[in-house]
């Protein structure tokens, strides 16, 4: 049996390429500098119990055949705490316990046992360093914060992990699906922080992108944590964005005209207030509409001669954000609260009259509300044929809105 019990090692240790035929331990060993494993091969159990590290923990290459332990001292702080390219078999048993890191490498793993296991592991903050350690460090040299790149994790485990520190994940070629995160921690979740180079690369990187956040969301739908599921879906939808960005409208005019639809009406299902307001929005301009035609055309030249340059300011804002794609929505969006400003303009002089009179006036005119509300309330017979067609095209829009309204909800709340 190898015996490092309460060993402190005051300089770099190195066990590069050695092999532990029998037990091992390591139980409250200190490494004050950098230590490394690399290429060792761990052919019985190895006891990492209140271990403290220092500095860089290096496992790469580590060949793990039986059982390893490890649960690290609330003292440590590996500036890297490097997985990559380990090798497990069907018996290998690692469960890592109490890790605080600035860096996690996950790269080149092919996971093949059901106990690969993290709890209670924390990525830390660079700038949270007491000052004399990270004097001769480099930031970046520890972005991103977890790496995991060219791996298999299968049924790999987080359980009670905190990532919101982290700066930066990077993930690219790997499988997740089947990776279980436990109460984790995301902190914000967003494209700047998850796989933000892939994001902002060419095509063919943000497809990587869109695919790694489509993995964590599968993933995070198999353990019920739909509130995760569907940030991580949101960004997905955000990465097709810019695959879509990059194709042109002749052929691929459905395909950005739905998506186009289904990110301003919901932020793709994620949003149940926009579609609420824009159905409250396309109601009192649907009252507008139904106003007489010459007091309506009357009422457009006379209160509303400064607002048809909301129209081109807001084209030309879209177009420095280049958001084309959705001008039109926003200009139809424009229109009929326009229109609904018109109709609520008839209950303007009412205010000013007694009491009896607004407040009967705004009873009327919620009842107005409700009925136009009312997508299947026949077509007046003296209407129309223009209004028929425009009632056509609100009730349309108005089941889709209520449809996403409801979609965004029970995202939320479903168990």
């Amino acid at each position: 049996m190898a015996d490092f019990r309460e060993t402190v090692f005051e300089n770099h240790a190195v066990f590069e390429e050695a092999v532990f035929k029998n037990e091992a331990t390591f139980w409250k060993a200190r490494f004050h500098k950098g230590v490394s494993f690399e290429s060792v091969t761990f052919k019985d159990e190895i006891d990492f119990a209140e271990i403290t590290f220092k500095e860089e923990a290096v496992f790469r290459k580590a060949d793990f055949k039986n059982r390893v332990y490890f649960k690290v001292t609330n003292e440590s702080l590996p500036f890297v705490f490097n997985l990559s390219g380990i090798k497990l078999s069907k018996s290998s048993y690692i469960e890592v316990r109490n890790l605080r890191t600035l860096k996690l490498a996950l790269n080149n793993v092919n996971n093949t046992t059901d106990n690969f296991l993290f709890f209670d592991m924390k990525i830390e903050k660079f700038k949270d360093l007491e000052e004399n350690r990270r004097r001769n460090l480099r930031r970046e040299n520890y972005l991103p914060n977890i790496e995991i790149k060219s791996s298999i994790l299968n049924n790999m485990k987080f359980i009670n992990c905190d990532f919101s520190e982290a700066e930066q994940i990077k993930i690219e070629n790997s499988s997740l699906t089947e990776t279980e995160f436990i109460n984790v921690d995301w902190g914000g979740i967003s494209e700047k922080r998850i796989c933000p180079k892939l994001f902002e690369g060419s095509p063919e990187e943000v497809e990587k992108a869109r695919d790694v956040y489509r993995q964590l969301k599968l993933a995070l739908d198999n353990q019920k944590d739909h509130i995760n599921a569907n940030e991580f879906y949101s960004l997905e939808m955000k990465a097709y964005e810019r695959v879509l960005q990059e194709k042109p409208w002749r052929t691929h005019f459905q395909k950005k005209l739905v998506f186009s639809i289904h990110k301003f009406a919901s932020n793709f299902g994620q949003s149940w207030l926009r579609p609420l307001i824009l159905l409250i929005l396309l109601t009192i301009g649907e009252m507008g509409a139904q106003l007489d035609f010459k007091s309506f055309v009357d009422k457009c030249f006379y209160f509303l001669i400064p607002y048809p340059l909301i129209v081109p300011s807001l084209s030309l804002l879209l177009l420095i954000f280049k958001k084309r794609e959705n001008l039109l929505l926003w200009g139809i969006s424009v229109i009929f609260a326009l229109s609904g400003f018109i109709a609520f303009n008839e209950a303007l002089p009412c205010i000013s009259s007694p009491p009896d009179n607004w407040q009967l006036t705004l009873k009327i005119l919620l009842e107005n509300f409700a009925e136009t509300l009312n997508i299947f309330s026949l077509f007046r017979n003296n209407q129309v044929i223009n209004i028929k067609f425009l009632h056509t095209l609100y009730s349309i829009a108005i089941a889709f809105l209520t449809y996403q309204m409801i979609v965004a909800i029970r995202r939320q709340v479903r168990r």
